[in-house]
């Protein structure tokens, strides 16, 4: 399992998590007993790389946006591009939240995984990689309000909308 230090996306924990499981669309950690899933299934998504778990907080805007989606009268095949939008949307939501918590930062506090650059550093570009992001990047650690990060999100909810239309 995966060892990180975040806050427990449960805020009634209060607890950092430094074993846990990652939310697939939010990136937020929670603890095994948090994310109210059994130890068997939680050591599955710890284990395997292809399989994605998505927290309650995310699944409730899905589900939102879903509900929303709907056309009264219609067939659900002639909502899709309705849903197509409304996903779309969401992941602008999701995108504009992460942003705005990083942001909401105090800037005498660096974000976990954010590095201090010398004031005559090179900045280099990274290139993306394919690794599992529920391992941590040692000192580099996720960073919410990259680039990257955020087409991470768009490729994330891009395939929700994807298992979306095979459910229809």
């Amino acid at each position: 399992m995966p060892r990180v230090n975040f806050p427990c996306l449960n805020e009634v924990c209060g607890k950092k998590v430094i074993s846990g499981i990652m939310c697939d669309v939010c990136e937020k950690w929670a603890h095994q007993k948090c994310t109210g899933v059994s130890a068997d299934i939680h050591a599955l998504y710890s284990k395997h790389n292809g399989l994605e778990w998505v927290c309650n907080v995310c699944k409730t805007i899905a589900r939102q946006h879903t509900a929303q989606s709907a056309v009264p009268g219609k067939p659900p095949r002639l909502t899709e591009t309705k849903r197509v939008e409304i996903m779309e949307e969401m992941i602008t939501e999701v995108s504009a939240n992460t942003c705005a918590e990083m942001v909401q930062k105090s800037p005498g506090e660096p974000t976990p995984g954010t590095r201090q650059l010398q004031p005559n550093a090179k900045t280099v570009k990274s290139k993306p990689t394919t690794a599992n992001p529920r391992i941590v990047k040692g000192t580099q650690g996720i960073s919410g309000n990259s680039l990257l990060h955020i087409e991470s999100e768009l490729h994330k909810l891009r395939a929700e909308v994807a298992s979306i239309k095979l459910l229809v």
